[in-house]
């Protein structure tokens, strides 16, 4: 830029961007410090620069205000600290400094404030009256260049700043919580500690009843084997009885033929002509022998009662045919029983696979707890969240496997007492068995041998001459 008398000034050179001067003259406007407006018009009419007139006041007005933004200590007390330093360094001079301490002090007040901003260049005719118009606008550029970037940095590092201030507030936060968490884990820790010794009793109750209930399933095993050798007895038994039913079944047989074939020849003599004669012969017997006839009828009478005696011990065969059949029902029955006994073994074989399995977990549950005891008193840290996490998942599975641990000793009970009630209902089934045999072979060998005695009469009387 050219002025009178004198050639274009260059700023110095400098390590950031030099803000334009339309730039500047809305910066100046904007602090109120240059009518900004009527400069563009007098220009524009002109056609010429028109340059800038900045008495010292203003240009010391606008590094207060800039140092202002920059939040340092105020300007009176670095005046203050920096006088004392002035009165120490010319404390021996033949000469007062009195009146160079205001200019001194705003120059090195200043001179700091530039330095912030990386620019080292600022003299004292930065600040003084201004005698040459374009060396005062080209340093008075780089200056406030310097301010301006510097200012825009800042306004850049303090958004993220407060940005990281946020996150170390929200860090605090969250670290307050941890700390609340840990000392509820603790307390936690400290009740599981506390209750550790009633686990251990209630470990030991179990591992005890476990015995008790494996001896009574070893004795009910013995007492299922003793009923399956007398199920075999009853079965052998059984056996002996269906064959004796069928002897006396055949016996019955031959006896019904015996009496068909005797029924054919009484038919027969009925039917034959000779019977006439037959009839008149006995008639005259009758008469010649009277009492004989009525021994005879007497005895043919007796027959007919001895025939339906028998019909009747026929009837009872038939009932104790139905017995048996009822009895073999009785032993599919007692098969059926048995087979749901050996899968209620089954299932409490499974049962005790399962109870060792359980005590297992228990025990890697402990093993986990007491590890997490050892462990798990550190303190205040990253991981306590996912600890207090893992520690309420233990804490669940322990309740889960006292549970299930209650759940099968239910079961347990219950398969006991479905075994004692098969037991019962075995004990009625070969008590019902042996009342029924009783009561059936008794009466059918009495009407047997009563029936035999009856059907040698009454062969002993057909074949009797007449």
């Amino acid at each position: 830029m050219q002025t009178k008398g004198s050639e274009a000034v260059k700023p110095p050179p400098v390590n950031f961007p030099l803000i334009p001067w339309d730039e500047l003259y809305t910066i100046l406007a904007d602090m109120q410090l240059y009518p900004g407006d009527a400069h563009r018009i007098l220009s524009q009419r002109t056609g010429k620069p028109i340059g800038i007139v900045l008495p010292a006041d203003s240009v010391r007005t606008i590094f207060r205000l800039f140092y202002e933004d920059f939040e340092l200590p105020t300007p009176d007390s670095v005046g203050r600290a920096l006088a004392d330093r002035v009165a120490d360094i010319y404390a021996g001079a033949s000469f007062d400094p009195s009146p160079l301490l205001p200019t001194y002090t705003q120059l090195a007040l200043y001179q700091k404030l530039l330095s912030a901003c990386d620019y080292d260049s600022l003299v004292q005719a930065d600040i003084s009256p201004v005698t040459d118009m374009a060396h005062c606008k080209a340093r008075f550029q780089v200056t406030i260049s310097a301010l301006t970037n510097f200012l825009r940095f800042k306004g850049m590092v303090v958004g993220d700043f407060q940005t990281k201030l946020d996150e170390l507030s929200e860090t605090r936060k969250q670290m307050a919580d941890l700390t609340e968490s840990a000392r509820s884990l603790q307390l936690i820790v400290d009740m599981l500690s506390s209750s550790q010794a009633a686990v251990n009793g209630m470990m030991g109750r179990f591992t005890e009843e476990t015995k008790e209930a494996v001896a009574a399933y070893h004795e009910a095993l013995h007492v299922q084997d003793s009923l399956d050798a007398e199920q075999k007895k009853c079965l052998a038994e059984l056996q002996y009885l269906k064959d004796r039913v069928e002897r006396l079944r055949y016996s019955i047989d031959q006896t019904h033929a015996e009496i068909a074939q005797l029924r054919e020849r009484l038919i027969t003599k009925e039917d034959s002509d000779a019977l006439e004669a037959q009839c008149e012969a006995v008639e005259k017997v009758l008469k010649e022998n009277q009492q004989r006839y009525e021994e005879l009828n007497r005895t043919i009478m007796q027959s007919d009662s001895k025939i339906r005696s028998l019909e009747m011990t026929l009837g009872d065969i038939s009932t104790l045919i139905d017995l048996v059949a009822q009895y073999d029902e009785a032993a599919g029955d007692l098969e059926a029983r048995q087979k749901g006994v050996e899968e209620l073994r089954g299932d409490n074989d499974a049962k005790e696979q399962e109870t060792k399995h359980l005590r297992g977990r228990i025990e890697a549950l402990r093993n986990e707890i007491h590890n997490y005891d050892a462990n798990g008193q550190v303190g205040v840290s990253a991981d306590d969240t996912a600890a207090s996490r893992h520690y309420a998942r233990l804490v669940a599975e322990r309740d889960e496997l006292i549970g299930k641990r209650q759940s099968i000793i239910q079961k347990r009970d219950a398969v006991y007492g479905e075994l004692s009630k098969l037991e019962a209902r075995e004990a009625q089934l070969i008590s019902a068995h042996e009342q029924k045999v009783a009561g059936i072979v008794g009466p059918t060998q009495t009407l047997f041998d009563l029936f035999s005695r009856q059907v040698s009469l009454l062969m002993q009387e057909l074949r009797r001459p007449v």
